[in-house]
């Protein structure tokens, strides 16, 4: 029973900081113009971060990551 309540408090811990929206960008921290991008793992982005993540993401799409 331990547990089960364990992990029903973690997953609440993880839904809740998962889906963070403070207002600021994720990568340059502005807080002008931010939007959540469903489609950019459903990070907030400025403008320009959201093109420059948008563009690194097509070019993986493309050529494969070749970590």
């Amino acid at each position: 029973m331990k547990k089960v309540l364990c992990l029903l408090l973690a997953l609440t811990a993880v839904c809740c900081f998962a889906g963070c929206t403070d207002g600021k960008c994720d990568e340059c921290k502005t807080e002008k113009n931010v939007e959540v991008y469903e489609d950019l793992d459903g990070k907030e982005y400025c403008p320009s971060c959201a093109a420059e993540a948008a563009l690194h993401k097509g070019i993986d799409n493309l050529f494969g990551d070749k970590d």
